[in-house]
């Protein structure tokens, strides 16, 4: 049966044909692109984690293929793009050498989440699990973020952060329009909110942005958890979308009842996505499973 290594290592070289061809030739391009996104249902079913993980990088070298696509840069520019994670247009040279405070953030982050993983593993209380779910993908998040900086800053490189402290968002348009993922949020924007903007629709450009998000997060979810994992996580970037709509009526941001607002929608809708994660984790099926 397919193993984990050998499964990342063909997405990527299909990503990278895709990569290759998009820019001159996209159908061509889409299609690489295409095969390269069914390559993790090559793993066994029962390999949720590893399905879980060549979902999400390949969430990742989509995304940059897309970006050659739209915005087509030099090829060896374009190869760096896709591998590197991060944008590394956004980045500054600086010396190279540790990065202490990021490393000892990421421990620090890495400690939660691996705190968090055992209460959920340990706790038959439903709510409890996903109370900690949440703090686990928080902590997982900044992980990543701080880690990844971290390796940069070794090779002498400042990156943007990923993650901007969502912890202190006043408003839901906030936590997901300047703090959480700034990555996935800048794409987005480019991609899917911006061009129908431009045209005076800027509420359809941002049912837009939060639909393609659903779908790709749907994406993550549908190879390791099937159609009801795919549905319970793209169901939550669309409640998204809905909340950040009715916020703007409400002006929200202007109340002092902000922070309340954001942080109790944001915990009631969580759910939909804390669940799948527990599922993934192998921790607690979803409802019908």
């Amino acid at each position: 049966m397919p193993t984990l290594l050998p499964v990342l290592a063909l997405q990527l070289a299909l990503a990278a044909l895709a990569n290759l061809l998009v820019a001159r030739w996209r159908t061509a391009g889409f299609a690489a692109l295409g095969l390269s996104m069914a390559v993790p249902w090559a793993l066994p079913p029962s390999e949720v984690g590893a399905r879980c993980v060549a979902t999400l990088f390949e969430s990742v070298w989509a995304l940059k293929v897309i970006d050659q696509a739209r915005a087509p840069r030099p090829w060896p520019e374009a190869a760096i793009h896709l591998v590197a994670v991060v944008d590394l247009r956004r980045s500054r040279r600086v010396s190279p050498g540790p990065w202490w405070p990021g490393i000892l953030w990421a421990g620090g982050a890495g400690a939660v989440a691996t705190a968090a993983y055992l209460a959920i593993s340990s706790t038959p209380s439903l709510p409890l699990q996903l109370l900690g779910a949440v703090v686990f993908a928080y902590a997982f998040a900044d992980l990543v973020d701080r880690g990844v900086r971290s390796v940069f800053r070794l090779a002498g490189l400042e990156v943007e952060p990923v993650q901007r402290h969502p912890v202190l968002a006043r408003t839901i348009t906030e936590f997901w329009g300047r703090r959480w993922n700034s990555l996935v949020h800048r794409w987005l924007d480019a991609t899917f909110f911006r061009p129908v903007a431009r045209r005076g629709h800027a509420r359809l450009g941002l049912l837009a942005a939060f639909a393609a998000s659903a779908a790709l997060h749907a994406y993550i979810a549908l190879v390791p958890l099937g159609w009801r994992g795919a549905a319970w996580m793209g169901g939550f970037f669309l409640v998204q979308g809905a909340l950040v709509h009715a916020e703007r009526g409400l002006r929200v941001g202007d109340r002092p009842w902000a922070r309340a607002w954001t942080v109790t929608l944001l915990l009631a809708s969580s759910p939909l996505f804390t669940w799948p994660v527990l599922a993934a984790l192998g921790i607690r099926p979803l409802p019908g499973g």
